[in-house]
């Protein structure tokens, strides 16, 4: 199921497995979709985060 995220408060990048970076910020709403890999990098400014998922 792809997962939507929103970021409530500092900043974080998504770094899929080929090496596609992709920062996101507080107000940005992000979809992750089914099958994607690759991990979420933390900045120490990142703080919350609100994720939900679709079905």
């Amino acid at each position: 199921m792809p997962k939507n995220m929103l970021v409530l408060e500092g900043k974080g990048t998504l770094v899929s497995d080929a090496g596609e970076r992709l920062d996101h910020k507080a107000g940005d709403m992000v979809l992750i979709p089914n099958g994607w890999s690759g991990v979420w990098e933390i900045h120490e400014h990142f703080k919350k985060q609100y994720i939900t998922v679709s079905v």
